[in-house]
């Protein structure tokens, strides 16, 4: 819980959304894991994602472009969604528009400026 997240400094350092992309290649870096609940608990509990609102901004625009929805699971109690868990894809050009649950997650656990 205490390290880094390389996608969140990544995206502090980076100029733009193709500097970011860049970077997540260089480190071979293809898809991305995201479970929504426990991202929503760790960042209420210990602020894991402490993006700034320009980080913010650059990884939506990255996201918009680069990222992907390859496969989606929705955990369910009986007919109500409880969670998701998401890998997402890194593409050069993105075709498909995908929901960002990775800035969702960060605004409804009580982001951290």
């Amino acid at each position: 819980v205490f390290d880094r997240n390389m996608l969140i400094d990544i995206s502090k350092q980076a100029k733009d959304h193709k500097e970011i992309y860049s970077k997540l290649r260089e480190k071979n870096i293809s898809r991305i894991l995201f479970n929504v609940k426990e991202a929503m608990r760790n960042n209420a509990a210990y602020g894991i994602m402490y993006f700034d609102t320009q980080s913010a901004q650059k990884f939506n625009s990255f996201f918009e472009k680069h990222m992907s929805e390859e496969y989606s699971f929705e955990e369910k109690q009986g007919d109500t969604p409880i969670n998701k868990v998401i890998v997402y894809k890194l593409v050069e050009n993105k075709n498909m528009p995908s929901f960002n649950y990775i800035y969702e997650a960060w605004i409804k656990s009580g982001r951290k400026i």
